[in-house]
């Protein structure tokens, strides 16, 4: 898991920035665990593939961050599916679809109010893409939402790629290093020097 997270991030850096958005994808729309209704976008372009990653963003952003990133990702043998979640607003132009649906149903839009929005995901890729192998890919927040998922659902996820997680919030009480000691699945986290700070310490690669 290691080495494909590290081929994965260095092949991303390296080709994405300089590219423009060009959506291969279609858009599609499935219920949380809630009834909040998710917005999505589905990059299953590779044939004979039951891998999906699943791509949830960092704070402030949308499902539109992925756009340069997820046909990458299908060039590399993965399909992908990347959500709004409901906390997030706007990101590459794309409107988070899902956080609006959230504020105009006055639902709450925290960090950890998205939590089943991503079981909701996993459950959708699990039982109606029909995916035997799941990576779950987070950022900022959502890099900590997908550790603690890691721990809570063993039996769906196989992989876990974490981008910049940190002690942002407790779940249930716990930090987040609780959930990370109860992980089974390969996992890789990885972050700036600058984020040593934010006080997550893992040496689980």
């Amino acid at each position: 898991m290691k080495t494909i997270a590290l081929s994965l991030f260095s092949f991303l850096f390296l080709t994405v920035s300089a590219q423009k958005d060009s959506f291969t994808g279609k858009t599609i729309t499935f219920p949380s665990t809630d009834g909040l209704e998710i917005t999505a976008d589905l990059y299953n372009n590779v044939e004979n593939s039951d891998t999906y990653i699943i791509l949830f963003h960092q704070a402030i952003f949308s499902r539109g961050s992925y756009r340069p990133i997820a046909p990458k990702l299908n060039e590399l043998g993965f399909n992908c599916i990347a959500i709004d979640q409901r906390s997030g607003m706007k990101s590459r132009g794309v409107v988070n679809e899902t956080h609006k649906r959230a504020k105009k149903k006055d639902l709450p839009t925290k960090y950890t109010d998205a939590i089943p929005d991503l079981e909701a995901t996993i459950l959708y890729v699990k039982n109606e893409l029909k995916a035997k192998k799941i990576i779950v890919w987070g950022s900022s927040y959502s890099s900590v939402l997908v550790l603690y998922m890691g721990a809570k659902h063993p039996e769906l996820i196989d992989g876990i790629l974490s981008f910049s997680p940190g002690e942002y919030f407790k779940i249930e009480g716990e930090e987040i290093a609780t959930f990370v000691s109860q992980i089974k699945c390969p996992v890789f986290i990885t972050s700036a020097k600058r984020e040593e700070k934010n006080g997550f310490h893992s040496t689980r690669t």
